[in-house]
């Protein structure tokens, strides 16, 4: 990661070793010390040879792993719809703030959707959420019929939940803050609804050029959590094929190059 590029440029010195990084270095002008970087394209990465531009957050995310997790899911919790929709929570970061009214309007427009046309929920937090947030979806999901499983991943966590809930949902809602899970969610296959926390500062943050990017490439729908129910109802209704980043390829093949 990013974070690690002054040890990844150390290491390749050390040890006469190629290297890549990923996600933009924080080491001034040091893309030509990397073989090739891993950007993706809202960190407005240089047009250089050796940097591959991705649309998602590079993520972990494979059919391999979605299946595996599915399984491991199913051990504790059981869904017998033909809908089932994740529910995929942030917390606060310096650019958004996560509140508990945010949540409740989310949760509102989920349960008027899952009502419609009778759907499952399956929801987890991140340790990022705040005790209060935590709070409103154990009072409105925590014994709600159409609640099957709540993670609170600060009491709780299981490191197969994403992927389970990927796995098991038709369609996934992600808290906006969060372009890791997004991307997540994107890479999964399933159709993704973005909702917006709310913002601290009036200037355009890097999360929403990115949404921006997603939401014009027809990646995802992004709206306030009050207008959630109107946009899930639409994704529910698309028969068409979702749309693959084409991410994974890009980064194999620079790989291939590289060996």
């Amino acid at each position: 990661g990013s974070s690690l590029a002054p040890v990844n440029i150390y290491m390749s010195k050390e040890n006469n070793a190629k290297n890549i990084v990923v996600m933009k270095p924080n080491v001034f002008m040091a893309l030509n010390k990397f073989n090739f970087a891993v950007i993706p394209e809202h960190d407005n990465p240089a047009k250089r040879k050796n940097v591959v531009t991705t649309l998602l957050a590079p993520n972990l995310v494979s059919m391999e792993t979605l299946k595996s997790d599915g399984e491991k899911l199913k051990n504790i919790v059981r869904t017998e719809k033909e809908t089932v929709v994740g529910l995929l929570v942030g917390g606060d970061n310096p650019e958004f703030s996560l509140t508990k009214e945010n949540i409740d309007n989310t949760i509102e427009n989920i349960l008027a959707f899952s009502e419609r046309v009778d759907a499952d929920i399956l929801v987890t937090t991140s340790r990022r959420t705040s005790p209060e947030v935590e709070k409103v979806l154990k009072e409105r999901l925590g014994k709600h019929p159409r609640c099957k499983l709540l993670i609170i991943a600060n009491e709780k966590n299981y490191d197969y939940a994403v992927g389970g809930i990927l796995s098991l949902s038709k369609i996934v809602v992600v808290s906006g803050e969060s372009i890791s899970m997004i991307s997540e969610a994107i890479a999964s296959g399933r159709r993704v609804a973005v909702f917006k926390p709310e913002k601290k500062s009036k200037a355009v943050s890097k999360h929403e050029r990115a949404m921006d990017l997603l939401k014009r490439a027809d990646y995802i729908t992004y709206s306030k959590p009050e207008h959630l129910e109107i946009y899930l109802y639409r994704l529910w209704g698309d028969e068409t094929p979702p749309k693959e980043s084409g991410d994974r390829e890009k980064i194999f093949a620079a790989v291939r190059r590289l060996i």
